[in-house]
C-alpha cells in the first residue's frame, strides 16, 4: 500500500507550499521536525520519496515518504525550483555520499552477496574463495550496524579499524537490553 503521507506531500509539490514534517532518520534513528519546500516525487528502489530543499538541512534533501510520521501545511508558497537533474522516466541517485563521507570495506560470505543489489556501493570485488569484498560510503555507523546486526556471521569489517568492533558492539548493546527485559520479566 501507498505510504500515508504520499497524497499529502504530491499535494504539497503540485501547490508549490511549503510543508512541516516530522521525520525518522533511520540512519540516526531520530524523530526531527523539518520545513521542506518540496520539488518532486518519485518511486525508487522499492519506496516513495520527496526531494526539495530542506529549512533545517540549509540544503536539498531526500525524504523516503514511509519515514515521514506526521506533517503540517504551511500555507506558504514557494519557488519549485530543485536541484534534481530528472530525465522523464528517471529518478534521482537516494544517497549521495560526499568526498568526506567514511568508506568501509566489508568481507561478506556469498549468501550475503545481496547486499550489492540493495545498497549502494563503491567498490566490489570476489577473493579467491569466494567471499565478498564491498566498499560502502557510510554516513551514520548506526545504519553499519543494523546492516551488521542483520547479515549476522557472514560479514566482517575489514577496514577501517574503528569500524572493525562496531557489530560486536552493537550485539552486546541488543544483548544487555534482551537480558534486562528477561530479568524484569522474571522478577515481575
Amino acid at each position: 500500500p501507498p505510504p500515508p503521507y504520499l497524497d499529502d506531500v504530491r499535494e504539497a509539490v503540485e501547490a508549490h507550499e511549503r510543508i512541516e514534517i516530522e521525520y525518522w532518520a533511520a540512519g540516526r534513528d531520530a524523530h526531527t521536525q523539518r520545513a521542506v519546500d518540496p520539488g518532486v516525487v518519485f518511486f525508487a528502489l522499492g519506496a516513495w520519496y520527496l526531494g526539495g530543499y530542506c529549512h533545517r538541512a540549509e540544503a536539498e534533501r531526500l525524504f523516503r515518504v514511509d519515514r515521514i510520521r506526521g506533517r503540517r501545511r504551511t500555507g506558504e508558497q514557494v519557488q519549485a525550483e530543485h536541484s534534481f537533474d530528472l530525465a522523464a522516466d528517471e529518478a534521482p541517485p537516494v544517497f549521495h555520499p560526499r568526498p568526506d563521507t567514511p568508506r568501509v570495506t566489508v568481507a561478506v560470505a556469498p549468501a550475503a552477496a545481496w547486499i550489492t543489489d540493495v545498497y549502494p556501493t563503491e567498490r566490489i570485488a570476489t577473493r579467491p574463495d569466494g567471499t565478498v569484498e564491498i566498499e560502502l560510503a557510510v554516513s551514520e555507523p548506526a545504519w553499519l550496524e543494523r546492516l551488521l546486526l542483520r547479515v549476522g556471521p557472514d560479514a566482517t569489517v575489514v577496514e577501517p579499524d574503528p569500524y572493525r568492533t562496531l557489530a560486536a558492539s552493537a550485539a552486546s548493546r541488543v544483548l544487555a537490553r534482551y537480558r534486562r527485559t528477561a530479568d524484569t520479566d522474571a522478577s515481575g
